[in-house]
C-alpha cells in the first residue's frame, strides 16, 4: 500500500508535465498544491491570532524535493526586510540554526578519515577535558549523555557584561564545571555538548569550524553523490524503523543564541533548497558513509543510573530528530538563532525531502512541515478531539515547569489550556480526556499530566518519538 502511495505522489513530480494528454495529472498536482496552499494559509492564520510582535510566516520560503529535485517551491514576503533578502527556496541565511546537525557530521567525517573514534575519551584530544575525573567520550557527547553542563548562562553573563568569551575561555570554563551526572547514565540536551563537538572538529581537523563545514559536508551538494541504489535506501530505511520509538530526554528546547558567534558561524549560510538536499544527502550515505551514518544514528544505551534502568535508550546523535510520522520513519532537524527558523525532514521511504525557512527566531515550523508532510505523502489525518474543559478543570495545570534549564508555562486562553515553550509563543493544547492533551491540533505533539493531589506535578511532552520531562516548579 505504501509502495502504490510513493508511486502515486512521486508520479505527480515528474510525470504529469511529460506525458502527452497528462491533464488528468497536471489536475491531481493542482489539486495537492491546493491543499498544501490551505495549510500554509492555516498556519499564518494560527500564528497571527496567537501573536503579539513575536516571529511568523510573514517572510517564508519553502521547498519539497523528490529524488533530489523539486517538486514544488514557494517564496513569501522578506526573509530579511532590512536587506530586502526576499523569501525565495534559493535564498541563503545565516546557518546557525543548523549547527548541531553540522557538527555532529563534521564529528563523523573525522571517524570515517581515522582522525578519532566515536568511544575516544574526551581527554585524548581535549588536554582541557585531562584530570581525575571522568571523561565522557565523543559518542556521548554526540549522544547527549555527557553529563557536561549546560554553557548558556555563563556565556551570556559574560556577555552582557561586555566581555563575551572566547572559544578557548568557552571550553576550559564547559572541562572545569562540575558534572551534572556520571557520562552514560541520563540523556539530556546541554548547549556544551555542542560547543566541544565544535571544538573537537576544530582541534583535530585544524581548520575553522565553518571552513570544515563548508569544505567537507556542503560541497556534497554539487550532485556528484546524488544518486544511489533503490536497495541502498531501501537499508537505510528499514534501519530508521528499527531504531524508532520513545526516548526519553530533558530537553533545554531553547534557540542556539549567541554562543555561536564564538565559532563563526556568521561565515555559514543555507536556503531551504539547501537544507533540503542536506537532510536527504545525510540520511542517504552522502555525506559520510552509510556505515557511519548507521553508527551515528544508532540509540545510546544508558548505564544503570539515578534516572535509567539499564538497557534505556537515550537519544540520538546531535543536531538530529530521528523520529515517526505516523508509522513513516522520518530524519530531521532544525531551529531558530540568528532571526531566523529553520526546519527540514527527510522521509527516506518515499525519497521526499521539505524544508521551511521563516523570518523571526519563534516560528513553530516543525509543526508546519509535519501538516505539509501529511498532504503531500497522502497520509492520513489523525483523528484529534477537542473535548471542554470547565474553568476549575483547567486550573491543576496551570503554572510553571522545570524543562531542562528553562521554563515552561501552561497557561490559559480563550477558554483553553496554553503551552508556552521556551522561545515559542504559547500554542493552544486539545483535551483528549485523561490528562492527556495533544498541541495545535496535531497528534503526533501530545502533552499528559501527571496529577497528585489534584495538582500536576510534571507532564510528558512526546513529541514524534522523542518524550521530554518537565517538572513543576511554581
Amino acid at each position: 500500500m505504501r509502495r502504490r502511495i510513493l508511486v502515486c505522489s512521486l508520479a505527480l513530480a515528474g510525470a504529469a508535465l511529460a506525458l502527452s494528454g497528462g491533464q488528468d495529472d497536471l489536475r491531481a498536482r493542482d489539486a495537492v498544491i491546493a491543499r498544501l496552499e490551505r495549510v500554509l494559509a492555516d498556519a499564518r492564520a494560527n500564528l497571527g491570532a496567537a501573536q503579539a510582535g513575536g516571529g511568523s510566516l510573514s517572510g517564508l520560503a519553502l521547498t519539497i524535493q523528490t529524488g533530489g529535485r523539486t517538486w514544488w517551491s514557494r517564496g513569501d514576503g522578506w526573509l530579511d526586510p532590512h536587506t530586502r533578502l526576499a523569501a525565495r527556496p534559493e535564498a541563503a541565511v545565516p546557518a546557525a540554526a543548523a549547527w548541531p546537525a553540522l557538527a555532529a557530521l563534521s564529528v563523523a567525517k573525522l571517524v570515517e578519515r581515522a582522525k578519532l573514534g566515536f568511544d575516544d575519551p574526551l581527554a585524548q584530544h581535549l588536554p582541557e577535558f585531562a584530570g581525575e575525573r571522568q571523561s565522557p567520550t565523543v559518542r556521548q557527547v554526540l549522544a547527549h549523555v555527557s553529563g557536561l553542563a549546560p554553557c548558556d548562562g555563563w556565556f551570556d553573563a559574560r556577555a552582557r557584561a561586555g566581555e563575551p568569551p572566547s572559544r578557548d575561555e568557552l571550553l576550559a570554563w564547559i572541562a572545569a564545571e562540575p558534572a551534572d551526572f556520571a557520562p552514560g547514565t541520563c540523556a539530556r540536551f546541554s548547549s556544551a555538548d555542542l560547543v566541544v563537538a565544535t571544538a573537537l572538529v576544530e582541534r583535530v581537523s585544524e581548520r575553522n569550524f565553518a571552513r570544515f563545514a563548508r569544505e567537507e559536508l556542503l560541497a556534497a551538494f554539487d550532485g556528484a553523490h546524488a544518486a544511489r541504489s533503490a536497495q541502498a535506501a531501501d537499508h537505510e530505511a528499514e534501519h530508521l524503523r528499527e531504531v524508532g520509538g520513545a526516548l526519553e530526554v530533558g530537553g533545554e528546547l531553547v534557540s542556539l543564541g549567541r554562543v555561536g558567534e564564538c565559532f563563526a558561524l556568521e561565515d555559514l549560510a543555507l536556503s531551504a533548497d539547501d537544507l533540503a538536499r542536506l537532510a536527504r544527502a545525510a540520511a542517504r550515505g552522502a555525506v559520510v558513509s552509510s556505515a557511519t551514518w548507521r553508527e551515528l544514528s544508532t540509540p545510546y544505551r544508558l548505564v544503570s543510573g539515578a534516572s535509567a534502568e539499564p538497557g534505556e535508550r537515550g537519544t540520538l546523535a546531535l543536531g538530529f530528530d530521528f523520529a515517526r510520522l505516523c508509522d513513516t520513519a522520518t530524519v530531521g532537524f532544525g531551529g531558530r538563532a540568528a532571526g531566523i527558523s529553520l526546519h527540514a525532514s527527510y522521509y527516506p521511504e518515499f525519497d521526499v525531502a521539505l524544508a521551511l525557512v521563516a523570518a523571526g527566531d519563534r516560528a513553530s515550523l516543525d509543526l508546519v512541515e509535519r501538516r505539509l508532510a501529511r498532504v503531500f505523502l497522502d497520509l492520513a489525518e489523525p483523528e484529534v478531539l477537542d473535548l471542554p474543559l470547565a474553568p476549575e478543570e483547567r486550573v491543576p495545570y496551570l503554572g510553571g515547569f522545570y524543562i531542562g534549564c528553562n521554563r515552561a508555562v501552561v497557561g490559559e486562553q480563550a477558554e483553553r489550556l496554553t503551552l508556552g515553550l521556551p522561545e515559542r509563543d504559547p500554542v493552544p493544547l486539545f483535551f483528549q480526556g485523561g490528562h492527556s492533551f495533544v498541541v495545535d491540533g496535531d497528534s503526533e505533539v501530545r502533552v499528559t499530566f501527571e496529577l497528585v493531589d489534584a495538582r500536576a506535578v510534571r507532564f510528558v511532552l512526546e513529541e514524534r518519538g522523542m518524550r521530554t520531562v518537565a517538572v513543576r516548579i511554581d
